[in-house]
């Protein structure tokens, strides 16, 4: 795992050695190694408990740390977190250039960016060197507003409100005094995991719920079935569970083999092969674009950082959407799979790669021809790579064949248990949509073409499992929708679910991901719309 790096920063005197001391008692700071780095001598000391805590080293730096005293420590100390107390006159920018260097970025992750707020020089800084505060604030995701015991309420909401207006999105938390002599913080109760753990967090417990009450359900419908029970009928029942293994039985050896494909090439193939093949020219990159899927066989699940890679190498960003929206179409293994799904209807399969293909050009030409202004790379201190165990650790440079067949496995049952809890959740509720909706409730949407097709690219959004096994839950949607609104499932599904939205969000700024969400969406409900009436 990488080192998470927590940065504290704040004006002299403002109380960032004092919020230090609390913050240590955070019981997510409780286990592992730590090195504090104090970069800024103020009054305060690092309390003694701390100092002979065994799994604490305390450095102090009269000047800037560089690169290479950083790589030292690392190397010294091998710890688990990093806590930085940071000068407040200097720019945080300066710091970031150092985390920037090639080895930091690779062993370290920047978690949470602290500001420590004066509340009762916050106006006297702000009116004199405003910028540099304004920089302070707007680079921290938490923000702590610190002797606040003679500050009126109303002084304290203005304050607040300013630092609103200068970063929304950051967490505002003022001092709490225990009585006269002493204050703390509510740092106890704070989350000092990153982001992208607390996300993850969040939808294993959701995915946790979903899993006991499914669990719940069977646990009935055998208990039913042991009993003759006046007037219950378990045939509906009886039928759900006949289509859900269906659903599972036949879309699970495709979702294995993608995933082993998958995870052959992001260990076997270097990541600047994929880069190589792109040229500068953006007419000729779309092309390859294009087709980049089919010589790089990676699912949606895989795809967006393997995309966001290239965006931060340099790669055209239109050049890099078109990939990433085009790859799990073009997929051989997906094209395999549609075909199995709709043995008796070919040309599913064929138009599913030729809109797919379409779809993902347009999207493209569309960020060409209005271009976003600013970065969209989330700005994090490590490579962006996928959640799995093999993309997060720093140790998968296997230079043996055995050591490369174990990385493999490695990547490939982390990925399959992920795709596998969407796969269920995903086959239930279509399942159950089969089995207890009635097919009356569809006939008047037969007839309509925008409502049929949107139903189906809603229910993508929702329903939409892996690209390699996306055409096994639209197959079941068949008798109550046309094969032009079973198309919508499958060319958006792969591009654009709530899978994809989070992968997407852990990469990508938030304003970008709306904005390509709602381009994609509507140039595929534009693009089978126009073809719907072309058959017409």
């Amino acid at each position: 795992m990488k080192i998470q790096i927590d940065i504290i920063t704040g004006f002299l005197d403002s109380g960032k050695t004092a919020f230090l001391n609390e913050m240590l008692e955070n019981e997510a700071l409780s286990e592992g190694e730590i090195v504090i780095l104090q970069l800024e001598s103020g009054q305060t000391e690092i309390d003694d408990k701390w100092l002979k805590n065994k799994k604490i080293a305390v450095k102090k730096f009269d000047t800037d740390i560089s690169d290479d005293e950083l790589k030292d420590i690392i190397e010294q100390h091998s710890p688990d977190r990093i806590i930085i107390e940071y000068n407040g006159m200097k720019p945080l920018n300066s710091l970031f250039e150092v985390l920037e260097e090639k080895y930091l970025r690779k062993s370290c992750i920047c978690n949470r960016i602290i500001n420590i707020v004066d509340v009762n020089t916050f106006d006297l800084y702000m009116n004199n060197i405003g910028s540099v505060y304004i920089e302070q604030i707007s680079s921290c995701d938490l923000i702590v507003l610190n002797k606040i015991k003679d500050i009126s309420a109303e002084k304290l909401n203005s304050i607040e409100k300013t630092i609103k207006a200068l970063n929304k999105s950051a967490d505002i938390v003022r001092e709490i005094f225990a009585d006269e002599q002493s204050r703390l913080y509510s740092v106890k109760k704070l989350s000092f995991k990153s982001g992208e753990e607390v996300r993850k967090q969040k939808l294993q417990d959701g995915l946790l719920y979903i899993f006991f009450g499914l669990s719940a359900l069977f646990l009935l419908y055998t208990v039913l079935s042991l009993f003759d029970f006046a007037g219950v009928a378990l045939s509906w029942l009886q039928s759900l569970n006949t289509v859900f293994l269906s659903i599972l039985m036949q879309a699970v050896p495709f979702i294995l083999i993608g995933i082993l494909v998958s995870s052959v090439l992001q260990v076997v193939i270097p990541g600047e092969t994929l880069l190589k093949i792109f040229p500068q020219k953006k007419g000729i990159g779309f092309i390859t674009a294009i087709f980049a899927g089919v010589l790089f066989p990676v699912c949606d699940c895989a795809i967006i950082p393997v995309a966001a890679r290239l965006i931060k190498k340099g790669v055209a960003l239109p050049v890099a959407i078109t990939f990433m929206l085009a790859a799990p179409l073009v997929n051989p293994v997906v094209i395999a799979s549609t075909l199995y799904a709709f043995p008796k209807q070919p040309s599913i399969a064929v138009y599913r790669v030729i809109f797919g293909a379409l779809v993902a050009l347009v999207a493209g030409m569309v960020f060409l021809i209005f271009p976003e202004k600013k970065s969209i790379i989330v700005k994090n201190l490590g490579d962006i790579t996928c959640s799995c165990e093999y993309c997060s650790s720093s140790e998968k440079s296997g230079k043996g064949p055995a050591e490369k067949i174990k990385l493999v496995f490695i990547h490939a049952s982390t990925e399959f248990f992920q795709v596998g809890k969407f796969l269920i959740i995903g086959a239930f509720f279509s399942s159950v949509f089969q089995t207890c909706v009635s097919k009356d409730i569809f006939n008047n949407v037969w007839g309509h073409d925008i409502l049929a097709l949107l139903v189906m690219m809603l229910a993508a959004f929702i329903f939409s499992i892996c690209s390699t096994s996306d055409a096994f839950i639209a197959r079941t949607f068949m008798p109550q929708f046309s094969a032009n609104a079973i198309l919508g499932f499958l060319v958006l599904g792969p591009m654009i679910d709530i899978k994809n939205m989070l992968m997407l969000l852990a990469s990508f700024r938030k304003g970008f991901v709306i904005r390509l969400i709602a381009v994609v969406f509507a140039v595929t409900f534009f693009i089978l719309y126009l073809q719907a009436l072309i058959i017409k």
